[in-house]
């Protein structure tokens, strides 16, 4: 049983369902095309087939008595010899998801056999859901590895045994107006007349997007109905295509049925909000000046309330930065899924490292600056050691220092420093 697998030499479907049935003496395969319909929905064309098979399977049949116990009939009489004399092993899986149930595994079969397994063997502590039970017959073989001859299993047939259901069926609801979503949506479900376990007295709903939970909601079970207030806002960012869990316990559901899911389509895209951002980072930075945390302060807010997430940024405390204009970026993953993933930019003119420009009449220097920015003014004459002259704010983008010259100095040496 394939699903959701390119189907090739059939037909040229991107998207198909197959499905392949072993027969007393044929193969049907029956594939499905995939398709939408004009409101978004899946829609599926059925087209079968039958091969001639030769007889190969006519010795081995499946199916269920009218009590529920799964039967397999093998004719060793109608298998070739070689098949008839192996081990012969029954693999026996639940059709959809395909979780497996039990295996059983017989010596070689030499008369015509019939195995009954019982229905708590196959069934466990689960509840019938119609899903069908997938019965796979394989015979030991022997292969060469490396000059090893190793057993392997071969299957030789499989067949899908179809089981009654007494599971609830699950109404999803019916979405029409691709407007303005109804901000209350409802899930119905049908109950089985008989076979339900009378512990099972509440119902768990979950709306999934893969394995996240997006919504859960847990009602009585005699209440029949579960409601989502403005599910289509909890649903927002989680695309259309999602998953229902349905399942039937007791209070706290340490006894339960186990779980049956359904597609769930849901078309409606709500615009996410988007956050304001206010982020002032300085305008201007130096050359060779290592970036600090306390530039990584944005903040996001709507309607005046600071929003919960977290921000990422271009850089990281201690990276410098080249001359020039750069592009500083602040981006803010929202904890929220109501609300955006944003980004905010900011400019800022990297000037040069500090040098210092000599100029005369009067002896004085000059260097670029940063507005707002802290520096110091030091002088050395041996270059080992150096004083402080001076420490000041830059009010602006040039600073000029004239140092107080008189004859009788020595050479002395001068330079910038930012703190």
């Amino acid at each position: 049983h394939v699903k959701n697998q390119e189907v090739h030499g059939i037909a040229n479907f991107a998207d198909a369902l197959a499905e392949c049935r072993y027969l007393m003496d044929e193969m049907e395969f029956t594939y499905f095309k995939y398709s939408q319909n004009k409101n978004g929905l899946p829609e599926y064309t059925a087209y079968q087939m039958k091969l001639d098979t030769g007889g190969l399977f006519r010795g081995i049949r499946a199916e269920m008595d009218n009590k529920d116990n799964l039967v397999v009939f093998i004719d060793p009489n109608e298998l070739p010899d070689e098949i008839a004399k192996g081990p012969i092993r029954i693999n026996i899986v639940y059709d959809d998801p395909g979780q497996f149930i039990r295996s059983i595994e017989r010596e070689g079969i030499i008369e015509k056999t019939t195995i009954i397994i019982p229905k708590e063997d196959w069934l466990g502590d689960q509840v019938q859901d119609g899903r069908g039970i997938l019965v796979d017959v394989s015979v030991q073989k022997t292969a060469d590895y490396y000059g090893a001859e190793i057993p392997i299993w071969s299957s030789l047939a499989g067949y899908r045994v179809p089981t009654k259901s007494q599971f609830p069926s699950v109404e999803l609801p019916l979405i029409i107006d691709f407007g303005q979503p109804d901000p209350v949506n409802v899930f119905r479900w049908q109950s089985p007349k008989e076979g339900i376990n009378p512990d099972w007295t509440h119902a768990r709903l979950q709306i999934k997007s893969g394995s996240k939970i997006l919504l859960e909601e847990i009602a009585e079970y005699s209440d029949q109905k579960i409601s989502f207030e403005k599910m289509y806002q909890n649903l927002a960012g989680y695309g259309v295509n999602l998953t229902v869990d349905f399942e039937l316990g007791n209070k706290d559901f340490s006894i339960s049925s186990g779980i049956k899911s359904y597609p769930f389509h849901y078309p409606y895209k709500v615009p996410l909000i988007k956050p304001v951002l206010i982020w002032n980072p300085p305008q201007e930075w130096s050359e060779g000046l290592a970036l600090t945390s306390e530039i990584q302060n944005a903040n996001a807010s709507y309607n005046g309330k600071e929003l919960e997430g977290d921000f990422e940024y271009s850089f990281k405390a201690g990276d410098q930065l080249r001359s020039g204009n750069q592009v500083l970026q602040a981006t803010f993953i929202p904890n929220s899924p109501e609300y955006a993933t944003s980004v905010v930019s900011r400019l800022i003119n990297v000037k040069p490292s500090l040098s210092l420009v000599v100029k005369e009449n009067p002896f004085r220097f000059e260097f670029g600056s940063i507005v707002d920015q802290e520096y110091q003014i030091e002088v050395s004459e041996d270059l080992q050691k150096w004083t402080i002259l001076k420490t000041f704010i830059a009010d602006s983008v040039t600073t000029t220092y004239e140092p107080e010259i008189n004859g009788k100095q020595r050479v002395q040496f001068y330079r910038v420093t930012t703190k």
